[in-house]
């Protein structure tokens, strides 16, 4: 088979006279071996913490932040500290594909926040 995993990505901005829209249409990729999942929902601590995909190699990584209130940061592992990539705003989302050998590390910011964690192989 071919083109398991399909995404699409749109994104567009209205402010006043500032517009823009980002539409690149749907990407698609093989998956070598059908697998997708883990870990689902999980509560990140304000303590750094590795993220598991239990038996996934993830290529793809979906992550939204399910807490109205406080933010969390990713990034990668390093040496059981946090060499922070990015910040999920309360509600929000990011898509990446992480790169091989990697772990994914978090820590959320004042309390804990449930995360939507979901990692695709392909």
């Amino acid at each position: 088979m071919a083109d398991e995993l399909k995404i699409t990505l749109q994104v567009q901005l209205t402010n006043g006279e500032l517009k823009d829209t980002i539409n690149p249409g749907q990407k698609k990729f093989d998956q070598t071996t059908a697998r997708a999942g883990g870990p689902g929902v999980v509560n990140i601590g304000t303590s750094e913490e590795n993220i598991s995909f239990g038996d996934i190699t993830p290529g793809y990584v979906y992550l939204q932040n399910l807490d109205a209130t406080n933010y969390v940061e990713f990034g990668m592992d390093d040496s059981s500290t946090i060499k922070k990539l990015g910040k999920l705003q309360p509600g929000g989302v990011a898509l990446f594909e992480l790169a091989a050998s990697q772990t994914l590390r978090m820590i959320a910011n004042t309390a804990a926040c449930d995360v939507l964690i979901k990692g695709f192989n392909t």
